[in-house]
């Protein structure tokens, strides 16, 4: 937040899902949700102010969660009241402008707040040292990828030996992430299977069609 600040304005939506421990499902592929927050100090206790759909937010042990953590809950659009409120009563606000959109920007102008800006966010910074549980997590997860990956080649082979396999490479990634939720713990793909034979093999992130029948 820095010394000079009262509060850090913070707006990448990563930055909020790890800041808070939180996942959502708003976005295709990325475990995150739509969501500004504001993090700031009381006394001597750490609060933040959390703007989004609260109706994702409803699960009891959610709220339960984000009240043991000195966490309020705000709708969504109620950010632009809550800064206007901070900003007559003096605050200083901490900003990273390279992540911050054009909306705060014109907020934080418009209501004329003395901003702080970080040259670099600490928050990546932070993300970047991992703790063993989370290291031991990436490995875990690439062994069951892996065994998955495997598991469909040996498929293949088998399958492609079949001069009346029918497989194509819609089919084929069908049955890759098929293989894949077999994995305890699987919550998804993190991009459309890459599937492609023959001149597709050279396209970036191929994402295959199914064909009409």
């Amino acid at each position: 937040m820095g010394k000079d600040a009262d509060m850090l304005l913070v707006t990448m939506l990563d930055d909020i899902a790890w800041l808070l421990n939180l996942r959502g499902n708003d976005i295709s592929y990325n475990p995150v949700f739509f969501a500004y927050l504001i993090f700031h100090k009381e006394g001597e206790t750490f609060k933040v102010d959390l703007f989004m759909n609260k109706d994702k937010a409803s699960d009891p042990e959610v709220m339960k969660y984000l009240g043991e953590n000195h966490v309020s809950l705000y709708g969504y659009q109620e950010v632009d009241a809550k800064i206007a409120e901070y900003a007559a009563e003096g605050k200083k606000i901490s900003i990273h402008k390279d992540s911050l959109c054009h909306k705060f920007v014109n907020l934080l102008t418009t209501h004329k707040y003395e901003m702080v800006n970080q040259e670099e966010s600490i928050l990546p910074l932070l993300k970047c040292k991992k703790n063993e549980t989370q290291m031991q997590g990436m490995r875990d997860c690439n062994v069951k990828d892996c065994a998955a990956i495997m598991k469909y080649f040996a498929f293949l082979e088998e399958e492609l030996r079949k001069p009346d396999h029918g497989l194509d490479e819609f089919s084929g990634a069908r049955k890759v992430e098929e293989y894949r939720t077999f994995g305890e713990l699987y919550k998804g793909p993190s991009f459309d299977t890459i599937s492609s034979i023959g001149p597709n093999g050279a396209v970036i992130h191929y994402k295959p069609k199914q064909e009409s029948a």
